[in-house]
């Protein structure tokens, strides 16, 4: 296990969301966290704000930490008979490598209200 200081984590591959209700439109970005430009991707180990053991795939998970407003960032975990999905409202402060587990935050959030005509 190791600290790793949300400053120094670099993100790379990236989710792209997009949220819409009538008069909102939202709109995410979720990058994958590494301790290093090539290293391997990490786990949050901090307590989780929500936990979701009904995750059908990454893309349920994102997009349900979309539906949250206060959602950061979110695990996704294999957890051998089916996927878990844990939300963190706040960045997590301590990670880890586990193959089984993928740590995505989000890069940009960005709320658009329209008006109905």
């Amino acid at each position: 296990m190791f600290h790793v200081c949300k400053v120094a984590v670099l993100v790379l591959t990236s989710l792209w969301l997009v949220k819409a209700q009538p008069g909102i439109v939202r709109q995410a970005d979720y990058d994958v966290l590494r301790n290093t430009s090539t290293g391997p991707i990490v786990c949050a180990l901090d307590q989780p704000h929500t936990v979701r053991n009904d995750t059908r795939s990454r893309m349920h998970c994102s997009t349900t930490c979309l539906q949250n407003d206060q959602c950061s960032s979110f695990n996704y975990k294999d957890v051998g008979c089916g996927f878990a999905c844990e939300h963190f409202e706040g960045y997590p402060t301590k990670f880890t490598v586990d193959p089984a587990c993928r740590h995505y935050a989000v890069r940009a959030n960005v709320c658009i209200v329209t008006l109905l005509l």
